[in-house]
């Protein structure tokens, strides 16, 4: 709650009485929702760096990425290739699905194995 006002009056205690038809105004604000840029399963095969780019630039703010080194020749699998991506710990989102601006985005991807 942001504020609350008592129709002429700002400021009020606990033993303040008023007639019941007094008018309450109670201000607050909420955070502002936001959608992902598409379902979970869309953003597989894609490069992550264009991912993590596409979500920035839907509004969250904390984007993080997650190597899986699994790729030996890539044949089978790409390097930097999207496995996953978690939307505040939601594997399974859809484009309509709200989230907060700071819920945390992890984009999991195929990277060379390290020697």
């Amino acid at each position: 709650i942001s504020g609350i006002e008592l129709k002429l009056k700002k400021s009020f205690t606990e033993k303040s009485k008023y007639p019941t038809n007094f008018k309450i105004i109670i201000t607050y604000k909420t955070v502002k929702k936001i959608t992902p840029p598409g379902d979970a399963g869309s953003f597989k095969k894609l490069y992550y760096v264009d991912v993590v780019r596409t979500f920035k630039e839907a509004g969250f703010t904390v984007v993080n990425v997650k190597p899986v080194y699994d790729v030996t020749l890539g044949w089978f699998r790409k390097d930097g290739e999207v496995i996953d991506v978690t939307v505040g710990g939601q594997s399974k989102f859809k484009s309509s699905s709200e989230f907060r601006p700071d819920a945390e985005v992890v984009v999991s991807y195929h990277a060379y194995k390290e020697k």
